[in-house]
């Protein structure tokens, strides 16, 4: 499955099919920038979207909108960002201006139109003025649920205080971070990895609690550019960052502290084809699609053959890419992108 800006793509390894918000027909999805979906642990396809979410019904092949109910006040018209199923199966999902989160499993409501949930904001004292957004989320070895956002903070959720505690991001150019974008993962050894604008790649030693920035210095111990959001880690265990401003990819090999870059090669048709990047994910095969930015569409790099082939948006093309701006993947039980 592929969001993009202009509308959902499902892939099934030689054509896409398309899927449109309509507002006649309220069987399509909530809106046509599509933001990020999940798949829960019972096959149920969730999609988040610039204005609520929805359910794919697999059988119908349609949609089921969904609205979210705090103390009986009724969201209807939420921008959303980023999803994540804890260990205890609990939906977490972010919004501009707030963060969610309801029981999945053994939840009569969720057949349901409306669903009742607990609702948090952030205390990012650094940025009164602005609303809580976040955008992404992870659940460490510990059970503890940790976001982040454009504050210059982490923070992890208390269970027994029921909040969202901040947690300081150790470096001396930390005030640098506020009123940034930030994007979180943890790799295979509990560690945190942190992409930043204007600023570059933190790593959190969470065993040492130790801090380390990564920034562009003409070598390969640091990025080749300093505006970082897109974030992944392989299969092998490398670190893919992407550049939203000219950096291309930068790969980041935690053993030896080294990055390497690829970058756009117009002369060659299957190089990377834009060196501004959103996101990644890595398939069942070990197949990388990357969602270029700059309106480039999906570039899905083969490790066996070492190079990228394309696909774009093509209005004569009824099977193609609905629109050239990814936003992100996601990978079906059923293999389908």
């Amino acid at each position: 499955w592929i969001g993009t800006t202009n509308g959902l793509n499902r892939f099934d390894g030689l054509s896409f099919k398309k899927y449109y918000y309509d507002t006649a027909d309220t069987t399509t999805v909530t809106s046509n920038e599509i933001d990020a979906f999940i798949e829960d642990s019972v096959g149920n396809f969730w999609v988040l979207s610039s204005r609520m979410f929805s359910i794919y019904n697999r059988t119908k092949d349609n949609f089921s909108r969904k609205l979210l109910r705090v103390k009986n006040h009724i969201y209807n018209d939420l921008a959303m960002s980023a999803c994540f199923i804890d260990s205890k199966g609990f939906l977490w999902i972010a919004t501009y201006g707030a963060i969610y989160k309801f029981k999945l499993y053994n939840n009569p409501q969720i057949n349901n139109s409306i669903i009742d949930a607990d609702r948090y904001v952030l205390d990012e004292d650094d940025l009164p003025q602005l609303p809580t957004i976040a955008f992404s989320f992870v659940e460490d070895k510990n059970g503890k649920i940790w976001v982040s956002s454009y504050s210059k903070n982490l923070f992890y959720f208390d269970n027994q205080l029921n909040k969202f505690i901040p947690h300081p991001i150790n470096i001396p150019e930390a005030k640098n971070l506020s009123n940034r974008q930030k994007m979180l993962i943890q790799d295979h050894d509990g560690d945190f990895f942190i992409t930043s604008e204007w600023l570059g790649l933190i790593r959190w030693d969470r065993k040492n609690d130790k801090f380390t920035l990564y920034k562009p210095n003409g070598t390969n111990t640091g990025p080749n550019d300093d505006i970082l959001f897109g974030i992944y880690e392989d299969r092998n265990h490398y670190i893919w960052i992407g550049s939203r401003n000219k950096g291309g990819i930068n790969i980041f090999d935690k053993k030896t502290g080294k990055f390497t870059y690829i970058m756009s090669d117009e002369s060659n048709r299957y190089a990377l084809n834009s060196n501004s990047i959103n996101c990644f994910y890595e398939d069942k095969l070990g197949s990388m699609w990357v969602g270029a930015g700059n309106s480039k569409g999906i570039n899905k790099y083969s490790p066996i053959k070492k190079k990228f082939n394309s696909y774009f948006y093509n209005p004569k093309k009824l099977d193609g890419l609905s629109f050239n701006n990814v936003l992100c993947f996601a990978e079906s039980k059923q293999g389908n992108i």
